[in-house]
């Protein structure tokens, strides 16, 4: 899930927001998608926290862009913490705002577009089931507009 510069964290039990970098996912996504969406790996492989069979991170979609509905092997939850967005999931269209937490199955189709005039915001979760941390490596496939 795209890859991070190393970090030079000098707490052992803590890092600042700023210290994070925004991942650089250009190997997954079309240039002009990242202009308005940026993901922050905090845990997980490659991330800022190394762990195997986790990730967790942050998403970010700027008022009126897209993160396109995509689907991946590993299991996700997203928590808003900021905004509101109109979801795809599967079949389903919904909208979720600050304090809506969101569930998505393996390799089911999901995307969002950010329907409100402030940063949409969430704490995304990946795990691994059973521990086969292969799911967590990719592939991330796009859906065909």
């Amino acid at each position: 899930m795209g890859t991070q510069p190393p970090l030079t964290n000098p707490h052992p039990y803590h890092i600042a927001d700023e210290e994070i970098p925004w991942g650089d996912y250009s190997e997954w996504y079309p240039d002009d998608m990242m202009g308005g969406m940026r993901a922050k790996r905090i845990l997980g492989p490659g991330g800022a926290i190394h762990h195997s069979e986790t990730i967790m991170g942050i998403l970010e979609i700027d008022p009126g862009r897209s993160y396109p509905a995509h689907r991946h092997a590993a299991p996700e939850v997203y928590y808003v913490i900021e905004g509101e967005a109109e979801c795809t999931f599967g079949s389903e269209v919904f909208t979720v705002k600050a304090g809506s937490t969101i569930r998505t199955p393996p390799n089911e189709w999901h995307g969002f577009s950010n329907t409100g005039d402030v940063t949409f915001r969430a704490f995304a979760y990946w795990w691994a089931p059973g521990g086969d941390s292969s799911v967590l490596e990719g592939p991330l496939e796009l859906k065909d507009p």
